[in-house]
């Protein structure tokens, strides 16, 4: 799986089992980057030793995937994507006016019976 948006390489870190220190540190190398990159920020130092256990678990885990628990992977992504495009069909909608959330019934044409 290949992933050049790095806010979706972030969401996808989910899937793969990696912890919160990991999420925090991915993040925090992130926004390093971006300071430096559009900001002009001094670059800061960072924890090379963090850096380098991140990319060894990276590897471990890319090395030990199964075909499985690649095919699970994907089952779940399939499942946010189409939960996600569904919520926002209904979010157009009711900015539309198509559909009226506060009806009791939920009914697309608003009535509130």
């Amino acid at each position: 799986m290949k992933c050049e948006i790095h806010d979706c390489s972030l969401v996808l870190i989910d899937f793969f089992g990696f912890d919160n220190r990991d999420k925090i540190l991915i993040n925090k190398l992130k926004k390093l980057r971006t300071n430096v990159q559009y900001y002009l920020a001094k670059p800061k130092s960072i924890d090379e030793k963090a850096v380098a256990s991140f990319v060894l678990k990276c590897q471990h885990i890319f090395n030990s995937l199964s075909y499985d628990e690649i095919e699970d992977i994907r089952s779940s992504l399939q499942k946010r994507i189409e939960e996600s495009n569904s919520k926002k069909k209904i979010k157009s909608k009711q900015k539309k006016g198509e559909i009226d959330l506060n009806s009791k019934r939920g009914t697309d044409d608003g009535n509130k019976t």
